[in-house]
């Protein structure tokens, strides 16, 4: 891939993404919707005004995870957006047992993430409610999501930076094997690379597009809308919880960073087969 990264440019990635997903069984632009809902909050943008973000990119406000989410929550949010909802109970019932015996494959990776997660999650979901921040910030990092991000490698299991995608939605960009490859490609980053010099080479390759032509961060963030080709509904939400309004459409229009960069590079299979999904949302 060769194609400079212009709005003009995310936006048809983006759509042709969010145009395959609603037609793959799990329609995970609905998922998203629903996590989003469950997990994240927007909101205001603390940074100082020499920060980058309000500087250069016009930022008024972050996602983040919202405070005293529940492990059980996080999983089900977790599940829905990265897993095949045709494991969503193996994988439940995995992770309480502590035996994953019983699951396929290709989601036991899955399982491990969340049962490591499991026994650290107070910490770690305190530590990521009280960061607020993005991607494009100065201070995007601290020395305590330093040292998890550098340990573990991008050729290592997608669901390693797919779990800190819901901790921090504003930062932490996920993948799947073969958009993994694109976006290496794409950027130049050495597939030996942490999950830290991952997320570096894409906040400079981005970070200098977007100052070269002026593009704003209200503006990207606008572009990740999946209602041209898959109406919300409520009734296609995997793990849906009873006491939960989830509304009626996918407004506010305010996408992660996350997911906004992630659709520039992943485009989800049509049809959600055995043979089709490897290590797929």
């Amino acid at each position: 891939m060769d194609d400079e990264i212009t709005q003009q440019w995310m936006t048809e990635r983006i759509g042709e993404s969010n145009k395959q997903a609603a037609k793959n069984r799990n329609k995970y632009p609905i998922q998203e919707h629903a996590t989003r809902t469950e997990l994240w909050e927007y909101v205001d943008c603390t940074c100082d005004e020499s920060c980058t973000c309000k500087k250069d990119l016009g930022c008024t406000g972050h996602w983040k995870l919202k405070k005293n989410v529940q492990f059980d929550d996080f999983m089900f949010g977790f599940l829905r957006m990265f897993v095949d909802r045709c494991d969503h109970l193996n994988v439940i019932t995995a992770v309480d047992a502590g035996d994953p015996s019983n699951l396929r494959p290709r989601v036991r990776d899955a399982y491990t993430v969340l049962r490591n997660l499991k026994g650290e999650w107070k910490t770690l979901s305190e530590k990521s409610a009280n960061y607020n921040k993005t991607l494009f910030c100065d201070g995007w990092f601290d020395s305590y999501f330093k040292e998890k991000f550098e340990s573990f490698k991008i050729k290592e299991s997608v669901y390693f930076a797919k779990q800190f995608c819901i901790l921090l939605p504003d930062i932490c960009v996920p993948y799947d094997t073969k958009s993994r490859d694109k976006m290496t490609s794409h950027l130049k980053i050495p597939r030996n690379a942490n999950y830290f010099e991952f997320l570096y080479e894409v906040r400079v390759n981005f970070l200098s597009a977007f100052k070269k032509q002026g593009i704003k961060l209200p503006v990207i963030r606008a572009l990740d809308f999946p209602g041209k080709d898959l109406p919300f509904d409520p009734r296609l939400i995997s793990l849906r919880q009873p006491a939960q309004d989830y509304g009626r459409d996918y407004l506010p229009v305010k996408g992660q960073i996350s997911l906004v960069l992630d659709k520039c590079y992943y485009l989800p299979t049509e049809k959600s087969t055995d043979e089709k999904q490897s290590n797929s949302k």
